[in-house]
């Protein structure tokens, strides 16, 4: 995928792509729960979940060698404060 961003939603069934390969100006945006992709290929890219996937998860089977951006929601309350680093 190249210079978009693809907004995935409904139906994480439909999307049977074994490879999958983004660019610095790409994004993939998860608006629904259990994507499963055979090899992410970043490239500078982003993966990322909708504001209406909070709590979403995906399956990579294999991160290709390459770099990117995962923009992903973390609820760290329930962490002690002990174990979190000084910011």
């Amino acid at each position: 995928m190249t210079n978009a961003t693809l907004f995935l939603e409904n139906d994480p069934a439909a999307y049977q792509i074994a490879n999958t390969t983004l660019d610095a100006r790409a994004a993939l945006v998860l608006d629904a729960d259990g994507y499963r992709f055979g090899t992410l290929n970043m490239n500078g890219g982003a993966l990322a979940f909708s504001a209406a996937n909070p709590a979403g998860s995906a399956t990579i089977a294999t991160l290709g060698n390459t770099s990117g951006n995962f923009y992903l929601n973390a609820d760290l309350s329930g962490w002690p404060a002990a174990s979190c680093p000084p910011a």
